[in-house]
């Protein structure tokens, strides 16, 4: 107990009893004593009876905290979650474009030469060209136009669902595309939507195809039928006329692949020095070129330019090049020859004057001597090599494009 002293005399106080005050007993003076603070027991009270009604405080927190620990725990693992389905999201997209692209995407094999004309009336030579097609092991064998500007396959016709190594016979006349089916059936089309307007039955498939005005020709191995375009009615023939514009010691050749009015098996006179393998004719002109080889000598290819009404020659030309084989493919348009040679190791395309012989251009064209290739002529000059159309410059002989 803490001991008091009176402030007056000094004399020491009895702080027992319960007075707030102390009177000393010497002098009579009155001292106060120094309590503890009062202690409110209403308040405690209070906290417990509101703890009571209602969940403690102390819970709340704990709970909100571990509230908090649990959304960033939340909030990192839907981060992991978003991050693998966007990684393995990623290989799916680059796995399935690889697979788009080996077995989605069309793989086309130009076959034959295309037919040219302006289709569509825009003032730019189109092309109706035959392709073999794989999409993911599907094979059809197609043909459809392709665009002049833009490159781009405007409609395609599928024939079955296989592919093959023989161009298709195709013509197109006046408004319409006369195709003959590997199967016995010939179609009539309109070029310019690829929609099919008549079928016809034939007694065999189709090897020849030829078209003039509203008329068509087909030749089946030596069985001929005439097409009337606007009916879609055929009619067999004993002989054929497929080629009424060829004079009269050319008349058409069964056994030859011959584009209309271009080409016969020999020469209506003997020409000097030379083996004549073709001739082929001018179709717009009394001119015609012959190729073959040098009779005597070197044997090397020949070419020579004839005068069809006068049955005589014109001139001649040796292809001069070492190890040159015969001249393959020749077209004649534009006054012009356009043909290919080999030289042993490389295919050359090459082009010569009708009336002249001079060569215009050789371009060698870097592909194998063994490789097949096929020239069609308009504006441009087109040539099929294994599987791809090229488009080159008639004054050059540059490539211009590839197609389709």
């Amino acid at each position: 107990m803490k001991s008091y002293e009176c402030g007056n005399c000094g004399a020491k106080l009895d702080p027992s009893g319960d007075s707030a005050t102390m009177r000393c007993q010497f002098c009579g003076t009155v001292t106060e004593k120094d309590l503890p603070p009062k202690v409110n027991m209403e308040e405690p009270r209070a906290k417990e009876r509101a703890r009571e009604s209602s969940p403690p405080t102390s819970d709340k927190s704990d709970k909100s905290d571990k509230s908090d620990k649990s959304d960033k725990s939340d909030t990192k693992k839907k981060d992991k979650d978003w991050f693998m389905l966007v990684y393995v999201g990623g290989i799916v997209l680059v796995l399935g474009g690889a697979f788009g692209y080996e077995f989605l995407i069309p793989k086309r094999t130009a076959v034959g030469s295309p037919l040219i004309a302006d289709v569509n009336k825009d003032g730019v030579e189109d092309l109706i060209a035959q392709w073999d097609e794989d999409v993911h092991g599907a094979e059809t064998a197609r043909i459809g136009l392709i665009d002049g500007k833009t490159r781009q396959i405007v409609w395609s016709h599928a024939f079955s669902q296989k592919k093959y190594s023989n161009p298709i016979a195709v013509a197109l006349g006046d408004g319409f595309l006369l195709v003959g089916d590997p199967k016995p059936i010939a179609s009539l089309m309109d070029p310019l939507t690829g929609a099919v307007t008549h079928t016809i039955d034939l007694p065999d498939p189709a090897s020849q195809a030829f078209a003039n005005g509203q008329s068509g020709w087909l030749d089946m191995n030596g069985k001929y039928m005439r097409v009337d375009a606007r009916t879609g009615q055929g009619t067999r023939m004993k002989d054929s006329i497929l080629d009424p514009d060829r004079p009269a010691w050319a008349p058409y050749d069964a056994g030859q692949t011959c584009p209309r009015a271009t080409c016969k098996g020999s020469a209506p006179m003997p020409i000097a020095d030379m083996n004549v393998h073709e001739v082929y004719l001018n179709g717009t002109s009394d001119d015609a070129v012959a190729i073959g080889q040098k009779e005597n000598g070197t044997h090397l290819p020949m070419l020579a330019g004839i005068s069809l009404s006068k049955k005589t020659t014109r001139w001649t030309r040796v292809l001069t090049t070492q190890d040159a084989a015969t001249p393959q493919h020749p077209v004649i348009a534009n006054e012009r020859i356009y043909f290919e040679y080999t030289d042993g190791a490389r295919r050359h395309l090459a082009c010569a004057s009708v009336a002249t012989g001079e060569i215009v251009w050789d371009v060698a064209t870097d592909e194998h001597a063994s490789r097949s290739s096929a020239i069609s002529v308009g504006a441009n000059v087109y040539v099929r090599r294994e599987g791809t159309i090229e488009v080159r410059a008639p004054a050059t002989g540059a490539i211009v494009a590839k197609v389709p």
